[in-house]
């Protein structure tokens, strides 16, 4: 509808509210790729409820591609995407092995894993604006 409306009368929104049924990582990637601010809660399962971690205890830098984890250590990609839409982000083993907050991060698994979807900047794009005056 965004694009025909563009194409027959010129007219594209500068942003689009929405509901988080909308919230998903190819809706919102779709917007930013068409210059359009999402105003849009974002669907986000990756909080933890086991006491562990969750991903956003890890910080992501995106000009080394890598995350970094609390305790500083970095998770690299290999850059195979799975199932057409994820990365795999993974710690070193020897660096979970020595590491004092393993039983907060990875207590049943070797090393720790962090899925990001390929359109994970569109839902940054989107988190940017929740909490603002125009969300």
């Amino acid at each position: 509808m965004i694009e025909r409306t563009e194409e027959r009368f010129g007219l594209k929104p500068e942003r689009l509210a929405a509901d988080t049924a909308y919230g998903s990582a190819p809706m919102l990637n779709w917007l930013v790729e068409k210059d359009i601010a999402p105003h849009i809660p974002v669907i986000d399962k990756s909080k933890r409820e086991d006491g562990t971690f969750s991903r956003t205890d890890f910080r992501y830098d995106p000009a080394g591609d890598v995350y970094l984890c609390p305790g500083g250590k970095r998770l690299g990609t290999s850059g195979t995407v799975y199932e057409g839409k994820t990365l795999l982000y993974r710690a070193s083993k020897l660096d979970c092995d020595v590491c004092p907050l393993k039983p907060q991060c990875c207590p049943k698994e070797p090393s720790r894993k962090i899925p990001r979807d390929i359109h994970e900047h569109a839902r940054d794009v989107a988190r940017s604006f929740a909490g603002t005056e125009g969300f």
